[in-house]
């Protein structure tokens, strides 16, 4: 009964399964389904983001409707990614404008017309936006945080079409927030609490070790080939047994953008059709899951391989 290839299928189709399993087959179609085991200690959910503020990650438009369904059942937290520059030598010379505060924080723009301070400084901005809302966002769903990510990538802030600089660009939308108070906005980016944000995260990310655009739902990090309906499953998945909410009974079976926007659209009209319904599922790990999970550990041990290899 020991997992191996199973040769019944045509090798583009190759999975783990078990021997058992694999005799039953007799090259019938199968649907392969990799599930992410959340753990989940308690009865809440808790689930992070970490992102940079020049590259929004594509699917967070899509998510921002399921993360707003289910703001009571969880503790949302958006956080920003902050290299710390003191673990690659740098200080206030050497890494010029990638880091502020003497090279202890930096950040390496997608943009080659941005500078790493840019993005540092909107980290803070994006950050304290949430700070201030946070409190409402669990109990209201109210959505100042995911508005300003919506207007930031509709202006293109982060590719200064028209010439408008990285900070101008984001301080147009935070004018247009009626229920941002601008004051307190203010005070959180003055300079001394700005630098104590950058620290908090710069710590926070190394303690769980994030790298890359990421998200961690009760302590699980999932790094790789994030997408809506994944990060929704996994998350759904975090609920211990009969405390899911009601959009999870949906969720759990969408595997696509449109089958989300399909339940999105079930749950607030009562309009079912075309809603994904939970398919016959052999378990096992596909080729293309393993290859994905390859690559994704190739990428571990290649950014490792690329500091040890610069600081010998």
């Amino acid at each position: 009964d020991d997992i191996k290839y199973c040769q019944k299928l045509k090798d583009d189709d190759l999975m783990l399964v078990k021997q058992s399993e694999c005799d039953k087959m007799d090259h019938k179609a199968v649907i392969a389904d990799l599930k992410l085991d959340t753990p989940h200690p308690d009865g809440n959910v808790e689930y992070q983001l970490w992102m940079k503020s020049d590259t929004p990650p594509d699917f967070l438009e899509s998510f921002e409707w399921f993360s707003q369904s289910i703001h009571t059942d969880t503790l949302f937290t958006p956080k920003y990614i902050v290299v710390n520059g003191q673990a690659y030598n740098c200080d206030k010379d050497s890494c010029g404008d990638f880091c502020l505060y003497d090279g202890k924080y930096c950040s390496i723009p997608e943009q080659p017309f941005l500078a790493g301070t840019d993005v540092l400084h909107e980290n803070v901005r994006q950050h304290c936006i949430w700070e201030q809302e946070k409190d409402d966002f669990h109990k209201k769903g109210l959505p100042m945080w995911w508005e300003y990510q919506k207007q930031f990538r509709l202006k293109r802030c982060s590719f200064m079409d028209n010439g408008e600089s990285f900070e101008s660009c984001s301080k147009k939308i935070t004018d247009s927030f009626g229920g941002l108070n601008q004051a307190n906005f203010r005070a959180c980016t003055e300079k001394d609490n700005e630098e104590k944000i950058l620290k908090q995260l710069s710590l926070d990310q190394n303690d769980m070790a994030i790298f890359a655009t990421s998200m961690i739902v009760n302590t699980r990090v999932i790094h790789f080939s994030l997408t809506s309906p994944l990060l929704a499953e996994v998350i759904c998945d975090g609920f211990a047994d009969g405390t899911a909410p009601k959009v999870c009974s949906c969720v759990s079976q969408a595997s696509t953008e449109n089958d989300l926007a399909l339940c999105k659209k079930c749950l607030d009209t009562n309009d079912c059709d075309g809603v994904p319904s939970q398919p016959q599922v052999m378990s096992g790990y596909s080729a293309t899951s393993v290859i994905g999970l390859l690559l994704g550990v190739s990428c571990v041990f290649g950014v490792g391989a690329v500091a040890y290899t610069r600081y010998q």
